[in-house]
């Protein structure tokens, strides 16, 4: 049920987070209709959470999101039903599932066991992240972690994630486990096998963004205004092109348009007038400004 205490914190709107974004978007990966998929991201969920016995499950989130996707589908599957409650630790809202109902916890462990687990570890990731995961602001470091209070849930996972080919690091913070990764790359790859690609692009395309104003403020000695006008409109046709190969790969583009693109990439720093100079065919500045458009035109299609 939730709680209308402490009506204070309820002023203004937040900007939602980095973090739980991607989680917004995993969990909307998760409504399959594959029911065996749905029972493995609860799993994820339930098995990384706060506590998971016949005695007491207890589920704790800052996404309301997430615990409502555990109440529906706990419902869906078992009939059960689940409530929630909502406190506040250091001013920040804590949503929280305690059920300590031995008949309907046992079931409900029983169902999330049945699956196998060997066929659903990307369905189990993605909760387990939902659940336990956190990531950085891509624009002020590239880091995600797994964290638990519990070190052989924490190893056990670490060692899915190694069968899948992610090298995660583990340390220990006072009382967390925590395994975590810090390579741009590495993390794109991993938010894409869990479900979150928009989030994986956006990574990609902070990056692109903070390698193009490093170059240009390395190389080019000029009025402030010009040199951010030029990192926007190239960061921007960036992330065109970019988009394009992630969703509708590289051949969707002709000929001049692959060579313009692979020019772009390959020279995030150049105007468009030092650009045109180095294609293989005559073109203006106009005309490959134009042409960027028609990029920008396909990636929205």
């Amino acid at each position: 049920m939730k709680n209308k205490n402490n009506k204070k914190y309820n002023k203004g709107v937040r900007k939602i987070s980095f973090s739980n974004n991607i989680k917004l978007e995993i969990l909307k990966s998760c409504k399959d209709n594959n029911i065996k998929k749905n029972i493995s991201c609860l799993y994820g969920l339930l098995y990384f959470s706060s506590s998971l016995d016949i005695n007491k499950i207890e589920v704790k989130s800052n996404l309301e999101s997430t615990i409502k996707y555990i109440i529906n589908n706990i419902y869906i599957y078992l009939k059960i039903k689940l409530e929630y409650k909502i406190i506040y630790i250091r001013n920040k809202k804590i949503y929280i599932i305690n059920s300590e109902n031995k008949s309907n916890n046992s079931k409900i462990i029983d169902c999330i066991f049945s699956i196998n687990k060997k066929n659903y570890v990307a369905e189990i990731i993605k909760g387990a992240f939902v659940i336990s995961g956190n990531i950085s602001e891509p624009q002020n470091k590239y880091y995600l972690e797994f964290s638990h209070e519990n070190k052989y849930l924490i190893k056990q996972l670490q060692s899915y994630l190694d069968n899948k080919n992610f090298n995660f690091k583990y340390k220990k913070i006072n009382n967390k486990n925590i395994i975590y990764m810090t390579n741009s790359n590495s993390i794109e790859d991993f938010l894409t096998y869990i479900g979150a690609s928009n989030s994986s692009l956006e990574i990609m395309n902070t990056k692109v963004y903070k390698d193009i104003r490093n170059k240009i403020n390395r190389l080019v000695n000029c009025e402030t205004s010009n040199i951010n006008k030029t990192i926007l409109a190239s960061s921007n046709q960036i992330k065109y092109i970019n988009k394009i190969i992630k969703t509708k790969g590289f051949s969707f583009l002709d000929s001049d348009l692959r060579e313009i693109a692979l020019k772009r990439l390959d020279n995030p720093e150049m105007s468009l007038e030092e650009l045109s100079k180095i294609l293989s065919f005559k073109i203006s500045k106009s005309g490959l400004n134009h042409k960027f458009r028609k990029i920008k035109t396909l990636s929205e299609l």
